[in-house]
């Protein structure tokens, strides 16, 4: 709801009451989620620009070559999906989906990040099967790939799950629709599902059978969806369109506002004209509603018959419900009555800012570490843990699949373009690993999610973040979204990677109300321009030896061993310079390498030991280390190449004429066995350690 402040400064612009449904549009746009009041300050931390980042269009667009851009979108539905498991997960993807197409872009692939609490008990797992179950029926249903999906577990998540989706779309430059209603007397067109009472909270009605009727979940429909997509870029392809915007949060209110503002323009809406599925909402309701499935075009008065013909074709509510004006206001009226006569500029920017204070000794987060008493080898005992075990067989829909992508996997995967180059795309985030420093745990959980695409012999072009935090009321919370913030800001300046969109979710709670695992889920596109350019990530059966690339000390803090077993951690540190020798290293040994990953989560044997799984290729590891950080640390920059036996010495003939502080280390070897190999002795027959791997997620399936 509106704060004093924020009423007393609309009556003031106005010099009048508001009206109901003036109030219910104001709450909306001013609410967090449209407005991000709490948040776009800043914003300007940054990198926003580069040479492929196309500005005044809109969000996320990054040119690829040829004519070709592509858009980036992410965002979250953590509290629908809360409710409703299922549906709020659906709901989530067909929220980025209409992001995608609102810019005239061709939806591509999909990809998401999911927290849980502990999927050892009954109620998280059937949270866990429910949100996973609704994703993959929608972007099935709309035949658009789930290329990789982000999972990790902790009790801070048992009472508010995260469920990030992003999106990737493909389009031609000169067919990019842009999100604007620049020319008074243009039309606005409505088109998809009817108007309904979802999550309308803002007026309450005095009839109590629309209240019932009233819900706190949107609810998505693949079918309508899936006719969005193909209306969307028919209207496209025959050059139809002005100006598209899809509802979302605020529903027709936000988003004809947004275009009017940027079209420095009004905007008048004939409510009667809105197709409802309820009858007799009132303007408020009709104005902030969120019912999924709905697009908002800017056409021209000439055009008017041409794209109702379109839309006839498809199975879903069509109408002309308003116009785009001369000057500043928005008008929506019903019948004779004025619901809405509102400054354009001040409902988008008038906000009144809020000042929140930051703390200066919030660097971590108090996080509970559960000692492990098993007497297995650490190996096994985080090969077998939630966070690190095989999630395949929670995945049990399988999409389609499609010629076009190269490799997929858990966390991303590589899909190839239009003009025949590849784009790897990887999102991810490691909030564990921020709770133990929350600026440089951030960075460092952004550059993990950097390092999978450079593995793939990608230069990354763009990247975008959804901030995951608790209540911006509270100092604590919003210090450390802040800090968060800083870090992956800092990131992006100093590895000059442009951030191209992102998102905000507040008011997330953990298993204590007031504490909450701040998290960034990050989302990063890279380019790779010829094929025979792209680094598989599956190990080729030839002799040769693993190398590894990375500095020769490092740090067990927010790793999953610290997190196991304890111990002294050190200081997370974050080397820039390192980091960027790293990139340019790999890029000039790319001629020698024929697999490579970064290490990651669960630190280098635990990578080493999945790699040999997944590829179902022995490997010896014989490299002999004390330091605990080697084995098990999840510092970086760290890869993994493997390096055919005819090509080892020319690839360390080039390393030597490469000045850096990197120490590039053989530490295994390919093996005809189908073993996993330690240094320690320890030994294990792939087809055993595989089963291990696959059973957590396996022996408690829930149906």
């Amino acid at each position: 709801m509106l704060t004093k402040k924020e009423s007393k400064a609309i009556k003031h612009k106005i010099k009048r009451e508001v009206s109901a449904a003036e109030e219910s549009v104001t709450n909306a746009l001013w609410s967090e989620h449209c407005s991000y009041k709490s948040s776009k300050n800043w914003f300007d931390l940054f990198n926003t620009e580069g040479p492929r980042v196309i500005l005044g269009e809109g969000e996320g667009l990054i040119d690829v070559g040829d004519g070709f851009v592509i858009k980036l979108g992410i965002d979250s539905s953590n509290h629908s999906s809360a409710l409703n498991p299922y549906v709020g997960a659906a709901t989530g993807v067909g929220g980025i989906i209409r992001d995608i197409i609102s810019q005239g872009c061709k939806p591509i692939a999909l990809l998401d990040c999911l927290r849980f609490g502990d999927p050892s008990s009954a109620q998280q797992r059937e949270l866990l099967d429910h949100v996973i179950l609704g994703k993959t029926s929608f972007s099935n249903f709309i035949g658009v790939p789930n290329m990789g999906s982000n999972l990790a577990f902790s009790d801070e998540f048992e009472n508010n799950p995260l469920v990030n989706i992003m999106g990737v779309g493909v389009a031609k430059q000169k067919d990019i629709i842009p999100l604007i209603a620049s020319n008074p007397e243009d039309l606005l067109v409505l088109y998809g599902a009817s108007t309904g009472l979802e999550t309308i909270s803002v007026t309450t009605s005095k009839d109590p059978d629309k209240n019932k009727q009233k819900s706190q979940v949107q609810k998505g429909d693949p079918s309508t969806a899936k006719q969005l997509i193909n209306a969307t870029l028919e209207l496209r392809d025959k050059e139809l369109l002005n100006g598209l915007h899809d509802l979302a949060r605020g529903g027709l209110s936000c988003a004809a506002l947004k275009m009017a503002e940027r079209g420095k323009n009004g905007i008048t809406i004939d409510l009667l004209k809105v197709p409802l599925s309820i009858p007799e909402m009132t303007g408020g309701e009709i104005l902030t509603s969120e019912s999924q499935e709905r697009m908002l075009a800017v056409i021209k008065p000439e055009n008017k018959d041409k794209v109702l013909e379109i839309l006839s074709k498809y199975d879903f509510k069509t109408s002309v419900i308003g116009t785009v004006t001369e000057g500043n206001t928005f008008i929506a009226h019903k019948n004779e009555s004025l619901e809405t006569n509102l400054p354009v500029d001040f409902i988008i920017n008038g906000v009144p800012e809020q000042k929140r204070k930051v703390l200066r000794d919030r660097s971590k987060i108090n996080y509970s570490k559960r000692i492990t008493k098993s007497q297995d080898h650490p190996l096994i005992e985080i090969l077998t843990s939630y966070n690190q075990s095989s999630h395949t067989p929670l995945y049990k829909l399988k999409g389609k699949k499609e010629k076009r992508i190269i490799s997929s996997g858990q966390d991303g995967g590589v899909i190839k373009l239009p003009n025949n180059k590849l784009l790897s795309i990887t999102t991810g985030g490691n909030s564990y690993l921020i709770s133990q420093d929350i600026k440089d745990g951030a960075a460092l959980s952004t550059l993990g999610v950097i390092r999978s695409v450079i593995s793939s012999g990608a230069t990354p072009i763009g990247m975008i973040n959804s901030l995951n935090a608790g209540n911006p009321d509270k100092a604590g919370s919003y210090t450390e979204f802040v800090n968060v913030l800083k870090g992956v800001a800092e990131v992006s300046h100093k590895m000059n990677i442009p951030v191209v969109g992102g998102h905000v979710s507040w008011n997330n709670f953990g298993k204590e109300k007031e504490k909450f695992l701040t998290s960034s889920f990050i989302g990063v596109a890279g380019l790779i321009d010829k094929i025979k350019d792209h680094i598989p990530n599956m190990l080729r059966d030839e002799p040769g030896k693993i190398y590894l690339i990375g500095p020769d000390d490092g740090f067990l803090a927010g790793s999953e061993y610290y997190r196991r077993y304890g111990g002294d951690g050190g200081e997370i540190t974050v080397d820039f310079g390192l980091e960027l020798q790293a990139k340019e290293l790999l890029q000039l040994l790319r001629p020698f390498i024929i697999s490579c990953v970064d290490i990651g989560r669960g630190g280098l044997l635990t990578t080493l030991a999945k790699w040999s799984i997944q590829s179902d290729i022995g490997l010896n590891y014989f490299y002999e280390s004390e330091d605990l950080s080697f084995s098990w640390g999840e510092h970086g920059p760290r890869y993994l190449i493997q390096i055919p036996k005819d090509q080892e010495m020319k690839c360390l003939m080039e390393c030597d004429k490469f000045k850096t502080e990197l120490e590039i280390t053989p530490i295994a070897q390919i093996i005809k066995e189908k073993k996993f190999e330690l240094s320690d002795g320890n030994s294990w027959e792939l087809s055993n350690l595989k089963k291990l791997w696959e059973y957590p997620f396996e022996k408690e399936s829930i149906k």
